[in-house]
């Protein structure tokens, strides 16, 4: 259905046509559903003594520091953390910790049984 509206505008007549709908029913909408979000996990396994769920991790905030540790071994781990750090976070940097010292002493102990090679082989040249 239109409907015509005359303006004037500057002393001219202008027509302005608006259309309308014909009123129907309003649907009733659909309830949205929020979405969960998937929980992190607090509790992980040792990488020292390799028992599962024992490894909790206990951040302070206020103080901008996390520890976190094995109730089996005893193993343990202390870092730095800022406002947006969650356990999983302090514990993967401990993982990465212990493989870069692993590393470490893999190469150290390359050292020096390339240390001990060298030494024989100057024993065995004599």
């Amino acid at each position: 259905m239109c409907i015509r509206d005359r303006l004037r505008v500057h002393g001219e007549c202008l027509y302005q046509f608006k259309l309308y709908k014909m009123g129907k029913r309003k649907k009733s909408g659909k309830k949205q559903v929020k979405a969960t979000k998937p929980k992190l996990e607090t509790q992980f396994d040792c990488p020292a003594c390799f028992s599962q769920k024992s490894v909790e991790a206990k951040l302070y905030k206020a103080r901008k520091e996390a520890d976190i540790g094995c109730r089996v071994c005893g193993a343990n781990y202390h870092t730095y953390i800022t406002n947006l750090s969650e356990p999983i976070d302090v514990y993967s940097e401990w993982i990465d910790e212990c493989k870069e010292a692993n590393i470490r002493r893999l190469q150290e102990k390359k050292v020096k049984t390339n240390r001990n090679a060298d030494y024989d082989r100057d024993e065995e040249s004599d």
